[in-house]
């Protein structure tokens, strides 16, 4: 659990009381305390974004395995698909790494 400093629990107070205001049905309520606990234990993370436009299994491979040795662990892939075509155009991978 990373320590609170009291600069982060007012900021988390803030948000909170912004998301409470915003968000009034019970679905976006739980949403709200989602977004407030990911927000309280992700805090010590760092996240990695990589941005494919050459979508085939060499160029995920190859992005996959160099951010891995560099101490990202592979969070999820998302692909971008037209209407017209059921090959991806992008790719889009997330990493994290704890601080």
């Amino acid at each position: 659990m990373p320590f609170l400093s009291p600069v982060l629990i007012a900021g988390l107070i803030n948000k909170w009381r912004t998301l409470k205001r915003v968000y009034r049905s019970g679905v976006a309520a739980f949403s709200c305390i989602a977004k407030i606990f990911v927000l309280f234990y992700n805090s010590t993370m760092e996240y990695k974004v990589i941005e494919l436009s050459t979508v085939t299994d060499e160029e995920i491979e190859k992005t996959l395995n160099h951010w891995a040795v560099s101490g990202y662990s592979f969070e999820s892939i998302h692909f971008v698909v037209t209407e017209s075509s059921k090959r991806p155009k992008m790719a889009f991978v997330f990493f994290t790494k704890k601080q």
